[in-house]
């Protein structure tokens, strides 16, 4: 169940009053800016304007809906019902391709009006406000306990823990350093990329990752711990791509070697790829990110007796599997795979037959 405040903050009416857009658009309805004196009708065009405009950042950073932090999945169930989708990458496309603001209601002027009187506050519409406002996300909870009574400080206090919240804090705690990356190059060249990776806090006090490889620069859009995974979705500073990295980290505390998977589209064949990627923590005096960055290395995958031991280390991990690389194919009839499926089954026999004793 979403938790609910006593009233919404004093901030975010304050803001609310300020707004340029909202202004604007009562202005066209002849409307003065005395909220208290507003009607439904008023407030209708109020929520119209932050719907609008709540979509429109949505269409343009999607990871917001990643943490279901502006609706609830038993919302987006209900969505996919009437929608007829079957994820959230499927609702941005729906909502990038119809008027935004009449595909799905962020907050309705019932909703407003009631706020604006003293009515209990849910949650994840205070969320939507503090969006459409532009407040950093880091800063939401803090907006959303400024000005409220004892109930909702012990709810938010009871709730601290959970979300994106608690993803934070734990990157914080325990995922911020200097890593070195590792992969098998998608080329099919058997080498091994090694590339300088770090998570860290920016200058808006969140959490993002940072690295240089293939001579392509990449920063995380979004960074979250979930369901006992690091997920990290980046993209390409120098080209239109795309990165999405998913790590095993269960409820690790002490991260050093971080195996998981990441997902690319191939330079040359476009195919799309999966690779095996192992993240390495390094210690805390390393320093690579400071000053210059230090450039990506490739190692042959037939080198012997590296001087570095984890350089080692690492290089006899990827030789011990044959599946670094996920290269998939592109589309097909039924039949054509079924030709496809005979045709592998009638190598593999010949190849059996070959070197069976007669």
């Amino acid at each position: 169940m979403e938790k609910t405040s006593a009233m919404i903050p004093y901030r975010i009416k304050e803001e609310l009053l300020k707004d340029s857009r909202i202004a604007n658009a009562l202005s066209v309805k002849n409307h003065h800016a005395d909220f208290s004196t507003f009607k439904r009708t008023a407030f209708n065009w109020i929520a119209r304007t932050i719907n609008i405009h709540v979509s429109q950042k949505v269409i343009e950073e999607s990871e917001i809906l990643d943490e279901f932090l502006l609706f609830g999945e038993d919302e987006f169930e209900r969505l996919k019902f009437k929608l007829k989708i079957e994820s959230l990458d499927e609702f941005v496309f729906k909502l990038s391709n119809q008027r935004s603001h009449r595909l799905y209601t962020w907050i309705s002027g019932k909703t407003l009006e009631s706020y604006w009187h003293d009515g209990n506050a849910k949650d994840k519409k205070l969320n939507v406000l503090l969006y459409y406002l532009d407040i950093p996300l880091y800063e939401w909870d803090n907006w959303k306990n400024t000005g409220n009574n004892l109930s909702f400080t012990k709810l938010s206090s009871d709730y601290n823990i959970v979300g994106k919240q608690k993803s934070d804090n734990l990157l914080k705690k325990y995922y911020l350093g200097q890593y070195y990356l590792y992969y098998q190059k998608t080329d099919g060249s058997p080498n091994i990329i090694k590339a300088p990776f770090v998570i860290k806090v920016d200058s808006n006090g969140q959490v993002i990752a940072e690295t240089e490889t293939e001579k392509h620069r990449y920063r995380s859009k979004s960074i979250t711990i979930r369901e006992g995974c690091l997920y990290i979705s980046c993209i390409n500073l120098d080209w239109d791509e795309k990165e999405n990295h998913i790590f095993n980290i269960g409820s690790e505390t002490n991260p050093e070697v971080l195996f998981g998977v990441s997902n690319t589209v191939s330079v040359k064949k476009k195919h799309a790829i999966g690779i095996k990627n192992v993240l390495v923590k390094q210690p805390e005096n390393h320093g690579f990110y400071n000053g210059e960055k230090e450039k990506e290395k490739e190692i042959p995958m037939s080198a012997e007796s590296l001087k570095n031991k984890e350089e080692s280390i690492i290089l006899k991990y990827f030789r011990q599997y044959s599946d670094n690389l996920i290269i998939t194919q592109f589309c097909c009839t039924l039949d054509e795979l079924s030709k496809e499926n005979d045709h592998k089954d009638q190598i593999k026999n010949s190849e059996v037959a070959s070197v069976s004793p007669k």
